[in-house]
């Protein structure tokens, strides 16, 4: 009879929460054939001829010809795992003033580059170089990432140009998080930093396309884990129980469901503020998705972007 009673009481449970095995078990296919396009699609292979094969235009001898070298090399192979060119660029020359300086490379004098403020110089300066050389992974101005470091003492800091496929990926966040990486070994090693700043935004780049067939994943660990818990709750409870009717177990056919209380613990963040600039209305906190700092080249190139000083 104990038996019979249980098995009555587990059906009705099951009975019960079955909104919530068929939402999760939906949102499985959905998850499954995301995941099996996303495994289908081909790369996107290297569609572009015309830009420069060079990757790092040390203007500013920040660089050993053998680090130049280990960069090219290391540029490459992460190239290759995102589909999309990487481009370090340094300088050492004021750039709050109008940039007319014959020494300076051609593709800096380029229309519109030069300003008073340092922000909307340097984001000039990045993506007009990015554009005037026609960088881009898949096409003309297509997927890249072009690092602008200046060296120059008093206008020292980063920019970090988006385009394509990074600017789709990386928001405020991610592009706080690559210059970030350049400011933790910059003063140590410029060759440091910048192959971390490389190291970032490969990482990111792939866990972003890895993540997407995931999009679905909390929905269905949300469905899944609600019902088991109540389930395994009260089935716990009644367990625990003389019982020799199924009424003890439900009540107007339903489970009876315990009042709990979770008690969670605040986990204190401690983070840096760095004085930052961006093309965008503000900063987040967190992962910010893509189009950070969105704005138009003088090109007419949709660029992201972000720079601060150091």
């Amino acid at each position: 009879m104990e038996k019979d009673i249980k098995k009555e009481a587990l059906r009705q449970y099951l009975k019960y929460f079955k909104v919530w095995f068929i939402i999760a078990g939906v949102l499985a296919v959905i998850t499954i054939g995301a995941a099996v396009v996303h495994l289908l699609t081909p790369k996107t292979v290297r569609g572009n001829s015309q830009d420069p094969a060079e990757r790092v235009f040390d203007y500013a001898d920040m660089l050993t010809d053998e680090e130049e070298q280990n960069l090219r090399e290391y540029i490459a192979e992460c190239e290759e795992k995102i589909q999309a060119d990487i481009v370090i660029v340094t300088i050492s020359e004021s750039v709050e003033y109008d940039l007319q300086n014959p020494g300076l490379a051609e593709a800096f004098h380029a229309k519109e580059v030069g300003s008073t403020d340092w922000s909307t110089a340097m984001r000039d300066l990045a993506d007009n170089f990015y554009d005037y050389n026609n960088f881009g992974y898949d096409k003309v101005h297509g997927n890249g990432v072009l690092l602008l470091d200046n060296a120059y003492e008093g206008q020292k800091g980063s920019w970090l140009s988006t385009c394509g496929n990074v600017y789709d990926y990386f928001g405020d966040y991610e592009i706080d998080q690559a210059l970030y990486a350049v400011d933790d070994y910059i003063d140590e090693s410029p060759y440091k930093a910048y192959k971390n700043c490389i190291s970032y935004v490969t990482r990111t780049m792939e866990e972003s396309k890895e993540s997407m067939p995931m999009t679905f994943s909390p929905w269905i660990l949300t469905g899944l884990v609600v019902a088991l818990i109540y389930a395994a709750v009260n089935l716990h409870q009644s367990k625990a129980k003389d019982t020799t009717t199924v009424n003890q177990y439900l009540d107007g056919k339903k489970p009876k469901i315990n009042n709990t209380r979770d008690q969670y613990l605040r986990k204190n963040v401690v983070t840096r503020r760095i004085e930052t600039s961006s093309s965008s209305s503000g900063h987040s906190s967190g992962h910010s998705g893509g189009h950070g700092g969105s704005h138009r080249s003088s090109s007419g190139v949709s660029h992201g972007g972000g720079g601060h000083r150091r």
